[in-house]
């Protein structure tokens, strides 16, 4: 499908302007196709700005699918009102990492992205990721910049990147973002899509794999999304989730026994960093104890831990949450 142009897409809602509302990405004349995945569930407030970011990327062949997961709250009135440019569905689905999968297995385009329902492409993003995959044929990933938002689509900061290196993406250091990543298709045909059992960090353990099989990820420094950060985005609930996925890739990494050597040096570090993450994690759900167990652990795996400040202040703190739910259940 050629991407609309502006003057086809239905009027914006009153007092939005600027892209994508009132301004388009210019058109591109040659380019591969593209197949975009969005995912949501509930998100009629932000889903009309992400649809428009991807329709108005200027591409003359773009095919995009949206995975509605049942939504009660208007995004099916959102959906019908751009059916003409989008292949959707609304139903019951078992979670983000499966609605993305079946949006892969709908897709055929030559490159393959998506694009959360609260997240907004920049004006040329996927024409930049198009031109670039199209110059350097070698590569299988592209990352670009990626700013954060607000509720209002206020720019507030950017994602942290920097040039690909295998070992902050082992230790789960953040620097490639969702929302500006495109991959070629081929690599998803080989390696498969995001595991349907993760629901917070399919996208990590989705760039571990491709690293892993020795495919070529590199950063394009072009900002290529927004995401949205907004209140009750995440909960302390939703960060213990996150910790115990995280460590359950990591088990999955390092029980393979055909693993190379090389990345087993990462292996302390990048278990530290995780129970880091997930004592505050369990501090802040105001599971305390288990809380400690982590720091702990942590300092295990990297005994210099133990001289920073920032340990100490964790232990204190934990200890203080454990002390004032000492019957709270805990978690793992």
């Amino acid at each position: 499908m050629r991407c609309p142009d502006l003057a086809e897409l239905p009027a914006p809602p009153a007092g939005r302007s600027g892209w994508p509302w009132t301004a388009a990405s210019g058109r591109v004349e040659s380019a591969s196709r593209v197949s975009v995945v969005t995912p949501s569930y509930n998100q009629a407030g932000y889903l009309e700005e992400t649809i428009r970011s991807v329709l108005l990327q200027g591409l003359p062949d773009l095919q995009y699918v949206v995975m509605d997961g049942g939504s009660t709250d208007g995004s099916v009135a959102i959906l019908k009102k751009y059916d003409r440019w989008i292949d959707w569905t609304s139903a019951k689905d078992g979670g983000q990492s499966d609605a993305i999968n079946t949006g892969l297995d709908k897709s055929d385009g030559a490159l393959w992205a998506w694009i959360n329902s609260d997240d907004v492409y920049s004006a040329g993003a996927l024409a930049e990721a198009c031109a670039a995959f199209g110059e350097q044929p070698d590569v299988d990933m592209f990352y670009g910049d990626c700013d954060i938002v607000d509720e209002r689509t206020r720019r507030t900061g950017a994602c942290p990147t920097r040039p690909f290196d295998l070992e902050p993406l082992v230790r789960n250091q953040f620097f490639i973002p969702q929302p500006s990543t495109v991959l070629r298709r081929s690599v998803l045909e080989a390696l498969g899509g995001p595991r349907r059992d993760l629901h917070l960090v399919m996208d990590w353990e989705l760039w571990l794999r491709v690293a892993l099989d020795g495919r070529t990820i590199r950063h394009l420094p072009r900002t290529l999304a927004s995401f949205r950060i907004w209140a009750d985005a995440k909960t302390s609930a939703q960060e213990v989730r996150s910790a115990r996925e995280k460590l359950a890739v990591l088990d999955r990494l390092y029980s393979d026994r055909d693993l190379e050597p090389a990345i087993g040096r990462y292996r302390s570090d990048a278990y530290s960093d995780v129970h880091w993450f997930a004592s505050i994690a369990h501090r802040d759900a105001g599971e305390g104890a288990t809380a400690l167990g982590h720091v702990l652990r942590s300092v295990g795996r990297r005994p210099s831990r133990i001289t920073e400040l920032r340990t100490w202040r964790n232990l204190a703190r934990s200890t203080v949450v454990a002390a004032k739910s000492p019957f709270k259940k805990q978690g793992v």
